[in-house]
């Protein structure tokens, strides 16, 4: 009775999609960074993992190198998934540069970049709410940023994510090995 219970719970909680809350905030020059309502230090590290990090970086070596037509087939790939993690997005900007026409032509810049970005963030991810805000200040000199977002996942898409990738790696070996 019990094998039957933990494996139902081992169910639900697999396909179970979890809402992760992340919170990103910069305002009089601090950045800030939240998970829940946790904020978590991105800047303090200490000397010892430091050495770690770089210890790791020394040992990975990669034997296949990509090409840009390999990095778009696992693109591809990952854009054809039906079943990708859910994406609510806001972003709210304050700026202003002290001139109006350099405000101006800022704004038409950062509008591009961030339409860029949804479109970046569509491929792993459906987007089900997205909403941006720019205000320039065209008389003063500031930055305000806050970007608020939850992402629904679930073990299962991710775990099928994976495979997807796995997949692509392995077809992208195969076609370099009739390259050779």
């Amino acid at each position: 009775m019990k094998w039957y219970v933990l494996s139902f719970l081992f169910i639900i909680l697999l396909l179970l999609p979890l809402p992760i809350k992340i919170k990103l905030s910069y305002c009089n020059n601090c950045l800030k960074f939240y998970i829940y309502k946790f904020e978590i230090n991105l800047f303090k590290k200490k000397k010892k993992d430091e050495k770690k990090e770089n210890i790791k970086r020394k040992k990975i070596t990669s034997k296949m190198k990509l090409t840009v037509s390999d990095i778009l087939l696992i693109i591809r790939n990952i854009n054809k998934i039906k079943f990708k993690p859910i994406l609510k997005l806001n972003i709210l900007l304050n700026y202003g540069l002290a001139d109006a026409a350099v405000t101006g032509i800022f704004y038409g810049i950062i509008s591009y970049f961030i339409s860029s970005l949804f479109n970046f963030l569509a491929v792993p991810l459906k987007i089900k709410k997205y909403k941006s805000a720019i205000n320039p200040d065209f008389n003063n000199f500031k930055l305000e940023a806050k970007i608020e977002s939850i992402i629904y996942i679930s073990l299962a898409k991710i775990m099928y994510m994976g495979f997807i990738i796995i997949k692509s790696f392995i077809q992208i070996k195969a076609l370099h090995k009739k390259k050779q």
